[in-house]
């Protein structure tokens, strides 16, 4: 069988769309990624990934690459936006809700690769993956890795465009995958099939990315980390960081990703004694990264939107997967998450308060944390991605 990816992201950025590729290629399919470069700090790393698997991937150029092509997908969105409730076509809401769509759709109608299913991954995708199973009637499915309709949205028209989307396109999906539980539910219930439609895939990774952790002589701090594509505002950092500061003398923090020049400012330069900083990494590095830290840091905001209160992250998984205990928000899908996995993690208030609260637990048991790194990265292999995909059980049902 022949899979086609189609993203409106990068490699680099979207590591569940390789692990979905290298996963379907392993099965014995022939697998394609079409996708974007973006001319940032991303570029090397797609290209690292796609000389390390031998992935056989189309980035679509940066803006400045496609210039004209751009600004007649910039007009063509713009067109679409006034248009799109006098004429509402599937192709005027998706095109009116994001120029990728537009770009991503042109691009498959020239695209020469003779696709069996193909695969749609964030929103963007939705309707060029839809459109193109159409022209050579073959199954489409769509990732939703993230609950797009839940995602805060200062714009109630693009609020409701994606609800629009979801609900006439999802329902023709051959299979729909989502990264949690609750967005698994929220996804049927919102497209109003009969019966549950949408296979839960968590965020994982597969258990042999992940090392051993290494034992470590210095055990006078407790090592926390957070990891992100950047590192800025509006992601509970910012409580957390106040709550931390009173034990900087017992703690270090460690924030991996693009460092927003605000934030460092404001939040990482004031507390450089206890705060320090790296430039996003690599997946793979990454994984090797953690195993020197103690804690990671799963602070999502429920506050934020339904997303934020529904999704179960990678990066979650990754803490977990490498062996570190983890300090969680009570968001509703981390609640349900860790109901029966106390020795993983603890959950707390998504308040200063209540991180407070969570760094001094952890500050009294912090040999045990240190000492059961590794109990914990074996048990976490029961979480690896090999065991969330299962292609004769519950992934890529074509029909």
């Amino acid at each position: 069988m022949n899979i086609l990816f189609v993203t409106s992201s990068c490699l680099a950025t979207n590591p569940r769309l390789v692990k979905n590729y290298l996963f379907q290629r392993s099965c014995g399919h022939t697998c394609k990624i079409i996708g974007f470069q973006f001319g940032n700090w991303s570029d090397g790393m797609n290209y690292e990934l796609i000389k390390r698997y031998d992935i056989d991937c189309i980035l679509i150029p940066p803006t400045k690459e496609i210039y004209w092509k751009t600004i007649v997908a910039f007009g063509v969105q713009k067109i679409c936006s006034m248009v799109y409730k006098l004429m509402p076509s599937l192709a005027f809401v998706a095109y009116a809700s994001d120029k990728k769509a537009y770009l991503l759709n042109k691009w498959l109608q020239n695209e020469s690769f003779k696709a069996d299913a193909i695969e749609g991954h964030n929103l963007p995708a939705l309707y060029p993956a839809f459109k193109f199973s159409k022209k050579w009637n073959i199954p489409f499915g769509f990732d939703v890795e993230d609950y797009h309709p839940g995602e805060f949205i200062s714009n109630a028209a693009e609020k409701n465009r994606r609800v629009s989307l979801f609900k006439r396109i999802l329902p023709h999906a051959s299979f729909i995958t989502a990264a949690s539980p609750l967005i698994a539910q929220k996804v049927d219930e919102l497209i109003m099939i009969s019966k549950p439609k949408s296979i839960t895939i968590n965020n994982a990774f597969n258990s042999c990315d992940f090392s051993p952790p290494a034992i470590r002589k210095d055990t006078s701090k407790l090592r926390f980390v957070w990891f992100s594509q950047t590192v800025s505002y509006g992601r509970g950092l910012e409580d957390f960081i106040e709550a931390a500061k009173v034990y900087k003398d017992q703690i270090e923090l460690f924030l991996i990703g693009d460092l927003n020049a605000g934030f460092r400012q404001e939040f990482v330069i004031p507390n450089n004694d206890f705060i320090f900083h790296q430039p996003p990494v690599e997946q793979d590095a990454l994984h090797t990264i953690l195993s020197d830290y103690d804690v990671g840091l799963a602070i999502e905001q429920s506050s934020s939107d339904i997303n934020r209160d529904i999704c179960l992250t990678n990066k979650l998984f990754a803490y977990l997967q490498a062996g570190l205990f983890v300090l969680a928000t009570n968001t509703k899908a981390q609640v349900n998450f860790f109901e029966s996995k106390e020795s993983f993690g603890i959950l707390v208030e998504q308040t200063s308060n209540g991180f407070a609260k969570g760094v001094e637990n952890l500050l009294t048991r912090k040999n045990r944390i240190i000492k059961d790194n590794e109990e914990r990265y074996i048990n976490a292999k029961a979480f690896g991605f090999e065991n969330e995909l299962k292609a004769d059980d519950n992934y890529i049902k074509l029909n």
